[in-house]
């Protein structure tokens, strides 16, 4: 009998398309953007800022880690809001939840699970066992409550079983939402899985009045084949 592969899908799917046509997309985008905001219809105007997330997601791809690539993307939140998508990291089991899935303790499709955000400072990690146990959680303000949203989580498939989850999305308001870390656990027990919203490692913001949105792989959360 063959091993069987469990396999981790990162939280977004990142289009590396050549570099100059990366540069070439962006451009025009922009452009399109910048036509697009002052007077055309609001429809357009979202049309535009999703083509000009995307090119930027290609451009942010080619480029290595460094405060460039922080500064660019940090511009690019603050010129198209919401639509900004930053190349995250791939889920990461703790050390713990492979037996946890084998013996029971994880029921995917009938337990509670919850996707919550945590700080650059949170000693969120491999050794992270429970989840009172992790530091440093996204405050309770600016439209985000301790604890995160309860998110979805649903088994598909035969020969090849997905896991995947519900997109989870927090709006800021009265401030801004900051974190690191999404983590999904299993309510009032323990850690499943975390990731970095940005791999450069770097902090994703929404600024007052935008959203957050942890979008998830089209391939799920993991695989087991």
């Amino acid at each position: 009998m063959p091993a069987a592969a469990l396999a981790l899908a990162p939280p977004a799917a990142v289009a590396r398309p050549g570099l100059i046509a990366a540069a070439v997309h962006f451009a025009l985008d922009f452009l399109r953007w910048l036509i697009a905001g002052p007077c055309e219809a609001p429809r357009k105007v979202t049309s535009a800022r999703q083509r000009i997330a995307s090119s930027t997601l290609g451009l942010l791809a080619f480029m290595p880690a460094s405060r460039a690539r922080r500064v660019l993307a940090r511009v690019a939140a603050e010129l198209v809001g919401p639509w900004v998508l930053l190349a995250a990291g791939a889920w990461t089991f703790t050390n713990n939840s492979r037996t946890y899935l084998l013996n029971g303790s994880f029921d995917i499709d009938t337990d509670t699970f919850l996707m919550a955000l945590f700080l650059s400072t949170s000693d969120l990690g491999a050794a992270t066992t429970t989840y009172a146990a992790v530091t440093n959680q996204h405050a309770n303000a600016n439209g985000y409550t301790t604890g995160g949203n309860a998110t979805a989580l649903s088994l598909s498939g035969t020969t090849t079983v997905t896991v995947d989850c519900t997109d989870e999305t927090w709006t800021a308001s009265g401030g801004s939402i900051t974190a690191r870390f999404a983590c999904l656990y299993e309510s009032a027990g323990n850690v499943l899985c975390y990731c970095l919203l940005d791999s450069t490692p770097a902090d994703v913001t929404a600024t007052d009045g935008n959203t957050l949105t942890v979008q998830i792989h089209a391939s799920g959360i993991f695989t087991l084949a």
